[in-house]
């Protein structure tokens, strides 16, 4: 199965409108690092520093084995589609995305299918602009479709 958009809705993405789907691969890819890296050590020290707590500390260093799997599945995804589509994909993420204050934040799972159908190039013009209106700093990433 090809990811590759057609040739018709193929979208340029100039390199000053990026900065949105460039964020949040580094959130991403940060998260699953910090978490690889931070609880090892938290659980060994935790281990090392008490012999009432080695137990916890195991289990510090346990809590770990998730963030494996979800630096895989990043790099996967990262690697799974040509830059264009990851930025598109990136930016339409980060547009849905609200301070956590906000009452009326978008559910995970509808953010993330909006955005695969603006990497998918299924995102009408119409429905692209309503995404560039919910954060008007952040430019789309290419060049919108033809009406």
């Amino acid at each position: 199965m090809s990811h590759r958009l057609p040739a018709a809705r193929r979208y340029i993405v100039s390199m000053s409108a990026t900065s949105a789907g460039h964020r949040y691969w580094a959130i991403q890819f940060g998260v699953a690092i910090a978490g690889l890296v931070l609880l090892p050590v938290f659980g060994i020290a935790l281990s090392v520093s008490s012999r009432e707590y080695r137990g916890l500390g195991v289990i510090v260093v346990l809590c770990a084995a998730p963030f494996v799997v979800l630096l895989v599945w990043v790099g996967r995804q990262y690697r799974a589609y040509p830059r264009e589509q990851r930025l598109i994909y990136g930016w339409a993420v980060m547009q849905q995305t609200h301070p956590v204050w906000l009452v009326r934040a978008r559910p995970q799972l509808r953010i993330m299918a909006t955005a695969r159908r603006a990497r998918d190039g299924k995102m009408s013009r119409q429905e692209l602009l309503w995404l560039q209106s919910l954060k008007p700093k952040n430019p789309y990433p290419g060049v919108l479709p033809p009406v």
